[in-house]
């Protein structure tokens, strides 16, 4: 998949084509989705049920361009559970990433005071991340790798716990938003779901996720729905991805019927290699790559410790070149097919 703004979008896949896609970035102007007047979560028309700013994508994520008008209060409201179980899952990523979320703040990983902790603050246009490990053995986060010379130094990921069933539907909700209005009577059944107590789990809720640059986040974002092009249900029906910054995520978008009964027990997981290209006026496009996405599982409405387990950043005290990686919790990762 190739994204590129000003918009233009590509699917190398003869299976699938792209039915919705929205993007945002700095300095392009703001989309709205959506008419007012019935929200397609939950039908309400009272026109006073449409006061707030309803974010397409979560804002904590650095969506600052892409709200939906046919998402009432009420539903906004309830949502923001989804997408702070969503935040907490993968927190680390936001604050090396400097993603100003409300209020233009960067999240702080870990206490100041406690056994680790990751800051990242932006001064200036200026940007600088301290990652501090209090009253822990210095060789549990300081390593050198010989085959590179490379100083190694690792940090958790922190603490904070989600429930990975209201991260699922969070996504779920994005997706939702970009459906078509002819397609929503296709959906009306995980739209409902979206209601649902979070241990009413449906089967192989499984997420893609994959990592552009970590510790620069880009100021874009965008999302697609990409829908099955053949008449076959051995694949699902709908697709969706949502890139955000460092981070891409992806899901299979249950239907009623079309992916068989309901909900489907299909096993087919999201599989996108996804690249957005910046390509500002006058200038060469910057290709943004998205690695091929592991799997998690997200069927569960227990409390868990988050998917990111450790941040993991390389220095070359000769070339003061840098890289960071994400470290996945094993634990979070989906068993094999």
């Amino acid at each position: 998949m190739v994204l590129s703004v000003p918009p233009d979008a590509r699917l190398d896949c003869f299976d699938y084509a792209i039915v919705a896609m929205v993007q945002g970035s700095l300095g392009e102007p703001g989309v709205t989705l959506g008419t007012k007047g019935r929200c397609r979560f939950c039908g309400e028309t009272d026109p006073r049920a449409f006061r707030n700013v309803a974010h397409t994508l979560p804002e904590a994520f650095g969506n600052k361009w892409v709200t939906s008008l046919d998402e009432c209060d009420a539903c906004n409201a309830r949502f923001g559970a989804f997408d702070d179980a969503l935040v907490k899952s993968m927190g680390a990523i936001l604050t090396v990433g400097g993603t100003q979320g409300k209020g233009n703040k960067v999240r702080q990983t870990g206490r100041t005071d406690g056994p680790t902790s990751i800051r990242h603050r932006i001064v200036d246009g200026q940007r600088s991340i301290s990652m501090r490990a209090n009253g822990t053995p210095f060789g549990d986060h300081f390593g050198v790798n010989f085959k590179t010379g490379e100083f190694v130094f690792r940090i958790s990921g922190g603490t904070e716990r989600f429930v990975p069933a209201k991260a699922y539907k969070a996504l779920v909700k994005m997706a939702v938003a970009l459906l078509p209005d002819d397609e929503l009577p296709n959906f009306t059944k995980i739209i409902a779901w979206l209601g649902s107590p979070d241990d009413d789990l449906l089967p192989h809720m499984v997420v893609g996720i994959s990592f552009s640059i970590i510790g620069n986040s880009p100021p874009l974002l965008a999302a697609a729905l990409l829908r099955r092009a053949s008449v076959s249900r051995d694949t699902p029906y709908m697709l969706f991805v949502t890139t955000m910054g460092s981070v891409c995520l992806q899901i299979v978008l249950k239907a009623n019927a079309l992916d068989g009964t309901w909900p489907s027990h299909l096993r087919t997981r999201p599989n996108i290699r996804w690249t957005n290209l910046l390509a500002p006026p006058g200038e060469e496009p910057l290709a943004l790559a998205y690695d091929a996405p592991v799997h998690l599982d997200w069927g569960r409405a227990g409390l868990e410790p988050p998917v990111i387990e450790a941040i993991v950043t390389a220095v070359h005290p000769q070339t003061a070149e840098g890289r960071m990686t994400a470290v996945l919790r094993q634990s979070a990762l989906a068993s094999p097919p």
